[in-house]
């Protein structure tokens, strides 16, 4: 019986514990999503679609000089979004079909890199996003020669130490731990 009392007791000490740094752990929790991996020049930038920061670190990104050209690999973004920002049609590649999810858009990245013959891309994506992103499209490029870097628009209304302040944080970092889950971690 005294057992049960040191465990009830031991249980109780981990979980203040834990309500005590929840913040670190939370902030330590969302850091493990944000697996950037810059590159300081490539051929092309891909801006994954989901968020309109995206777009716009994508497009300044080119007037930087650090690409020459947008891929367009999302289903719901056309020239006319692009235009709306004063990208000339000349720096925009599109994707050959649609892409609804993030494997759709690296393997129509991939197809559009083989076409193109880019040997080097840089993915712009949520900071949440990508961990996920990232394996996704290592994975597809894997063997190809292309050289990826990853990057996080720095426009998400949320950072990775206050991500669970917010409904909309918490249900995309757990959308993504989710994914990752899913893809086997």
């Amino acid at each position: 019986m005294m057992g049960r009392y040191w465990l009830l007791a031991a249980l109780t000490g981990v979980l203040a514990a834990g309500y005590w740094q929840r913040a670190a752990l939370l902030t330590a929790a969302g850091e493990r999503l944000a697996a950037a991996k810059e590159l300081e020049r490539a051929e092309v930038v891909i801006p994954l679609e989901g968020h309109a920061g995206r777009l716009k670190e994508a497009v300044e990104l080119v007037r930087a000089g650090v690409a020459e050209k947008i891929l367009v690999v999302g289903a719901d973004i056309a020239y006319r979004d692009y235009y709306c920002v004063d990208v000339p049609r000349g720096r925009l590649v599109f994707g050959a079909e649609p892409a609804y999810r993030t494997a759709d858009e690296a393997r129509v990245a991939r197809r559009a890199a083989d076409e193109h013959g880019f040997r080097s891309a840089l993915v712009v994506t949520s900071w949440y996003h990508l961990r996920r992103a990232r394996r996704l499209f290592e994975k597809e490029f894997a063997g190809s020669g292309v050289r990826l870097g990853f990057r996080a628009s720095g426009k998400d209304p949320f950072t990775a130490a206050d991500w669970w302040k917010s409904y909309i944080g918490v249900k995309l970092v757990a959308t993504e731990y989710i994914g990752l889950i899913w893809q086997g971690w």
